[in-house]
């Protein structure tokens, strides 16, 4: 994914000190996800999941607002993570509507 590519342009910046997790962690918790035993499961580790993909989101956007990389370069991330949180949060409706 694209977002990996990023991961030491961020590395060296001040307040970023989990550049790592930035990026790594919707990522990490969505493989979690993937081994969910029940439905209810899938629901709490899909919603943790999403909120790591607006959290990396909001980093961006931070990082756009405060000029700390130029805006071209963040764009086409912030796109991305916006389309990732906009899948996750369809996936834990979908699945949310089916344990009911």
């Amino acid at each position: 994914m694209a977002l990996y590519y990023w991961i030491p342009a961020f590395a060296g910046m001040t307040g970023l000190r989990k550049s790592d997790d930035l990026f790594n962690g919707p990522f990490n918790n969505y493989r979690a996800t993937c081994l969910s035993q029940s439905k209810a499961s899938f629901v709490a580790k899909i919603s943790i999941v999403l909120e790591e993909a607006d959290e990396t989101a909001f980093w961006l956007e931070f990082i756009i607002d405060e000029k700390l990389l130029k805006q071209n370069l963040v764009q086409p991330l912030l796109i991305e993570a916006g389309e990732l949180t906009a899948i996750f949060a369809s996936s834990r409706k979908t699945a949310s509507t089916k344990i009911r």
